[in-house]
């Protein structure tokens, strides 16, 4: 998935370049992948217990403080834009991730925790994995 999340971190940089400078197109590709740093927590601390959309960096409220607090330090200091920035990418990070995978939507009041789609894959001969189209989940 990692793949996923640098192409569209990419081309969301590619869309933006006219309104934003190099760091802050930098920082969109560093945030597209920022999310998943808790794998080391999964891999070398937690021994896989919980899946790793658990944790806190696979929460949207989480990016939407960090958009927030970008969007009121961006009026005191310059690098309030790229944080604004930065949380803009962990979020779009997520709606990747929902796509086949559950992610909290409504944490931590409860609310939609699921995915948008599911990605059912079905092995064919010589190893060729075939993706079905996305159905919608309840």
């Amino acid at each position: 998935m990692f793949i996923a999340h640098v192409s569209a971190g990419y081309l969301l940089t590619r869309s933006l370049r006219h309104v934003l400078n190099r760091t802050e197109r930098l920082t969109i590709l560093v945030g597209s992948l920022l999310p998943d740093v808790d794998l080391l927590l999964f891999y070398f601390r937690d021994g896989q217990s919980a899946h790793h959309h658990t944790y806190l960096t696979h929460r949207p409220v989480f990016w939407v403080a960090v958009v927030g607090l970008g969007l009121a330090a961006q009026r005191r200091h310059r690098s309030g834009r790229m944080l604004g920035v930065l949380g803009m990418a962990g979020l779009l990070h997520l709606i990747l991730d929902a796509v086949g995978g559950a992610i909290n939507w409504g944490w931590p009041d409860g609310g939609y925790h699921g995915a948008i789609g599911r990605r059912p894959r079905v092995a064919q001969p010589l190893g060729v994995v075939v993706p079905y189209p996305l159905d919608f989940c309840d």
